[in-house]
């Protein structure tokens, strides 16, 4: 009897052993699982940022006692957030899957890559022998997304922009990637696709791109903005369809600033947003206060005012309200109004921005869509959203003397707008030929330096009549005259 119980607390001391061994195994298995989550970006497999700053500092230390230097290599996805935007975030993350692959395969073997966040990553090349090892691994990489991407059965076609940095024995993990950051910042402004080489110049500028941030967020909060008017003319009558409103920024110190610099910065800083509120009332109160200083009829024979919208203004909910009762204070007919987007707002994807779009049109303002042809709109899109104007994007009309494939592609957007009932503006017209081209493809409303610079509404009186006629208002001089 004494033996079969010792038999039975054998047998529930190994179970207990059993269980005690189980549990802690799965404890390992948890933990381990858990440190690689804090180490390792969970969608990609790559290392994220955490674990990139330890092998940062591991391969810092080694280069010292090497005495060899360490590559930092900062990729960004062009475009990328258009792919969001358009295709949806499932698509996007499959994308940013395919990327992690791409890079991993491009890079040697002792070189390490991570993903910092969203569409950004970084790689470390170990034991550089100097800045043209680490060119051919940038290069590689550049080569690798040379194929389209095959997503959901989507054809996608993305390529990154890189930073390309070589460390000293005084840098440190922080320095490297901002330099290389800097670095890929320049990539970016040359038109992506390609790497550029950090060098002390570039500090200077990300030090003035900083502090034009700061001064960008002072001048939104004194008021530094004005509104320029480009008209949009008819040829061969003269008549103005519309005026354009176009924000301008004339600094205090540095004086006026580009167009081109300061949006990009509004975006990238996410004040956007309250630059294009303060442009559009800007632009309302100058244009009614440019009609009421003129003679003529009803609003139905009256210019229309045509103003760019972000995807971040589209997205906030209050926008149409906001928008319509500005109209109503400067005692315009929404009609008079035209909502300007560009091709990739129409393919966000956002409930908010269809719905709010919608909500315009329904209101009777008009629907401009800007930069066709870039290669982002469907014709489901044109039908869905009521767009009622398409303007051709200025690329196609720059090139539009001499190369054949432009001239054909702005004459199918001119014949498929005229099948669908759409006007067609042409943009960026700045010679004679132009005009002379694009009148003989069927387009007749044109914009551009040709006819006039943008300014202030009443410098361009002079190019137009003192009055409005019932025929809208008419320009004293021909479509020959040149700015």
């Amino acid at each position: 009897m004494s033996s079969m119980k010792s038999i039975d607390e054998v047998e529930r001391l190994v179970r207990k052993l059993d269980r005690e061994r189980q549990a802690r195994l799965e404890a390992e298995r948890i933990a381990e699982i858990a440190t690689r989550s804090a180490l390792h970006d969970n969608l990609t497999g790559l290392a994220n940022r955490a674990m990139l700053d330890d092998i940062l500092k591991t391969s810092i230390a080694r280069s010292r006692r090497n005495h060899r230097a360490i590559g930092i290599l900062f990729l960004d996805l062009d475009r990328f957030k258009n792919i969001n935007d358009s295709l949806g975030h499932k698509v996007g993350d499959l994308v940013l899957k395919e990327a992690a692959r791409r890079i991993t395969r491009a890079i040697r073997s002792v070189d390490s890559a991570a993903r910092i966040g969203g569409d950004e990553f970084a790689v470390v090349c170990e034991g550089a022998g100097g800045i043209r090892e680490i060119v051919v691994v940038a290069q590689r990489i550049l080569d690798s997304f040379a194929d389209t991407f095959v997503c959901e059965e989507k054809e996608i076609s993305i390529e990154p922009s890189i930073g390309v940095v070589l460390s000293t024995e005084e840098s440190t993990p922080a320095e490297l990637l901002r330099d290389a950051d800097t670095a890929m910042y320049q990539a970016k402004n040359k038109g992506g696709r390609c790497f550029e080489i950090f060098d002390a110049a570039m500090r200077e500028v990300a030090t003035q791109r900083l502090a034009l941030e700061s001064s960008l967020r002072a001048g939104l909060r004194t008021h530094q903005f004005t509104a320029a008017f480009q008209p949009v003319v008819c040829v061969p009558s003269g008549n103005v369809r519309s005026f354009e409103a176009l924000a301008r920024w004339n600094h205090p110190e540095l004086g006026a600033i580009s167009p081109e610099l300061f949006i990009r910065i509004a975006e990238d800083s996410h004040q956007i947003e309250e630059l294009g509120e303060q442009i559009l009332g800007i632009a309302l109160r100058d244009f009614s206060g440019w009609l009421h200083r003129r003679k003529g009829p009803s609003d139905g024979d009256l210019p229309i005012l045509s103003v760019n919208f972000s995807p971040a203004q589209l997205a906030r909910p209050t926008i149409v309200p906001r928008t319509l009762e500005a109209i109503d204070e400067m005692g315009l007919a929404p009609d008079r109004v035209a909502i300007e987007i560009t091709e990739s707002t129409l393919m966000v994807d956002n409930d908010v921005v269809a719905a709010n779009l919608k909500q315009f049109s329904d209101k009777g303002l008009r629907l401009d869509l800007d930069d066709f042809g870039t290669g982002y709109s469907s014709l489901a899109y044109l039908k869905r959203f009521h767009v009622d104007v398409l303007k051709i994007d200025r690329m196609f009309v720059r090139d539009i003397e001499t190369d054949f494939e432009s001239r054909a592609i702005v004459e199918a957007i001119i014949k498929m707008s005229s099948a669908l009932n759409i006007d067609v503006i042409a943009e960026g017209v700045e010679t004679e030929l132009q005009v002379e081209i694009l009148g003989g493809l069927g387009c007749h409303w044109m914009q551009g330096y040709y006819f006039d610079r943008p300014a202030q509404l009443d410098a361009l009186k002079h190019h137009y009549a003192t009055e409005i006629s019932a025929d809208a208002v008419v320009c004293k001089k021909s479509a020959e005259i040149k700015h």
